[in-house]
């Protein structure tokens, strides 16, 4: 068995408290938002996340007025989006792009849109379908086999932040559908039989043998 595990509970304490989090797209001027709200939101309103790592704290902004002057702005380098029930995207009134109602934040001089298979994501100005582009197509993944699977012979990494950040054989598997390969197992009988569910949100047998995940976490 080849299990890695990357997460030390103090580690884990201190990212979770940072709450960021980034699901990964092959193309730079893309960020696949995270399909759950941050738990402890760096915008201070519970959000999904579609800003880019490590976005300044604020940037220089060009905005042209009525008269057609241009000025530059020193505003915030991430902010808050919302989307009405018509899909509609808005940050004070600046039209932030078209995704399914929600609040959403962003890093600034990106939109919102959707890619090919409907879930949202950002994309940076001046790509993207707002500007006459292709959406992003997510890499294609493999689909779960339906026969049972010796979870001990699995490679399983976890990088738990906001999310999971979980990748099976090298394949990242979003958070929700994690069930679908892996078996939920009950933490006090892991526990009682001298394992631990420390690795979140993986539990392993006193061996340190994967078992599969914790059910209370799902």
């Amino acid at each position: 068995m080849k299990v890695k595990i990357s997460l030390i509970n103090a580690m884990l304490l201190t990212v979770l408290q940072a709450g960021v989090s980034l699901t990964a797209a092959a193309d730079p001027n893309v960020r696949v938002c995270d399909t759950t709200p941050t738990p402890m939101p760096i915008l201070a309103i519970k959000h999904i996340d579609c800003s880019v790592p490590n976005s300044p704290s604020s940037v220089n902004r060009a905005y042209v007025d009525q008269n057609g002057n241009k000025t530059l702005q020193r505003v915030d380098g991430r902010r808050i989006v919302n989307c009405d029930s018509a899909g509609t995207c808005a940050h004070r009134g600046e039209f932030m792009g078209n995704a399914p109602e929600g609040i959403y934040g962003i890093t600034t001089g990106w939109y919102l849109g959707t890619d090919t298979s409907g879930a949202v994501a950002a994309y940076k100005e001046g790509t993207g379908p707002g500007y006459g582009g292709n959406r992003y197509e997510p890499q294609a993944t493999n689909k779960p086999s339906s026969s049972p699977v010796d979870v001990s012979k699995l490679d399983v990494v976890c990088m738990a932040t906001a999310v999971f950040n979980c990748s099976i054989n090298g394949q990242d598997i979003e958070d929700q559908d994690l069930p679908k390969y892996l078996p939920l197992v009950d933490k006090k009988d892991v526990n009682k039989k001298g394992g631990n569910c420390d690795s979140v949100p993986l539990c392993y047998d006193k061996n340190m043998i994967l078992l599969g995940l914790n059910k209370d976490l799902f």
